[in-house]
């Protein structure tokens, strides 16, 4: 996960589409990895830390 400064030609939306960065696996606000956080969440960034079993 990246947030911050990108430079615009550091950016390809084209992959960025195909790919889904938070939508390859489930992510967690918590260590046992019981609170399901969304997508919608970790784009606004409303956890600072987050879980996944990858």
């Amino acid at each position: 996960m990246f947030y911050g400064f990108m430079p615009s030609r550091c950016v390809f939306p084209e992959l960025s589409n195909q790919f889904p960065v938070f939508e390859d696996r489930p992510y967690y606000s918590d260590e046992n990895m019981t609170q399901l956080v969304t997508s919608n969440e970790l784009w606004d960034g409303k956890h600072s830390v987050v879980y996944t079993a990858k």
